[in-house]
């Protein structure tokens, strides 16, 4: 099932006056829980380990591009990722080794990301990494899934201009978020960790060479020329 909302890759707290552009791969499904939370629109108990907020919730939204107007005095937040480690993150959870996993959230043990906008399954289960990369770096912005798509392209409007007001860091999100937390005035609640498909028992620079370093270095400039200093 897939939700309005999450074409627009935002979900619109009205009473907060705010609006959270969110990136697959960073940490948006801990965040989207305390959103859901807070809406009521599910029993989200940060104690489980409940990781489909995604598909269960129609959460509210607003247009994209309508955030530079009608929202305008709204703020605005988002969070980004180092992108080798995003894409670590991303191949570890959407890549099995099972390729008769079969469920909502996987078909032929590849996650989300088995169809693109040709309808052509490039990706299997048990693919290298090496091979995974090829595809990413082949895939262009316009037409790749969300969950490898620049992170600068997310949350930019039509003209290229990028959105939030403010952008937190995923490495360093127990702090980032407790601002923005404060500052939409939910200091109450706490950030789950309920998507542990990513890369903390795992170094992502274990999984990269000089030649697939330079690969993400190239196909990601944007979010590294425009994120990297927030990042490190």
């Amino acid at each position: 099932m897939s939700f309005p909302y999450y074409s627009q890759n935002n979900i619109l707290i009205e009473k907060l006056k705010s609006v959270y552009f969110f990136i697959p791969k960073v940490a948006c499904t801990s965040i989207k829980s305390v959103i859901a939370q807070y809406l009521g629109l599910n029993n989200f108990d940060n104690s489980t380990e409940n990781t489909d907020v995604h598909h269960q919730i129609d959460f509210p939204y607003i247009i994209k591009n309508e955030a530079i107007n009608t929202y305008q005095h709204y703020f605005k937040f988002a969070f980004v990722r180092n992108p080798w480690d995003r894409l670590v993150s991303c191949y570890k959870n959407k890549i099995t080794d099972t390729p008769n996993l079969n469920n909502i959230t996987y078909v032929k043990g590849v996650g989300v990301i088995s169809l693109n906008n040709y309808g052509v399954n490039r990706f299997y289960a048990g693919m290298s990494f090496q091979e995974f990369v090829d595809i990413i770096a082949d895939t262009p912005d316009e037409t790749s899934d969300d969950h490898f798509k620049s992170q600068t392209r997310i949350i930019s409007d039509n003209h290229g201009n990028i959105i939030p007001d403010y952008i937190g860091k995923f490495e360093n999100i127990s702090k980032d978020f407790m601002y923005v937390l404060k500052h939409i005035r939910l200091s109450e609640y706490k950030l789950p960790n309920l998507n542990k498909s990513s890369t903390q028992k795992t170094c992502y620079q274990n999984f990269f060479n000089k030649k697939t370093e330079k690969i993400i270095l190239k196909r990601y400039e944007q979010d590294i020329n425009n994120f990297m200093s927030i990042i490190e």
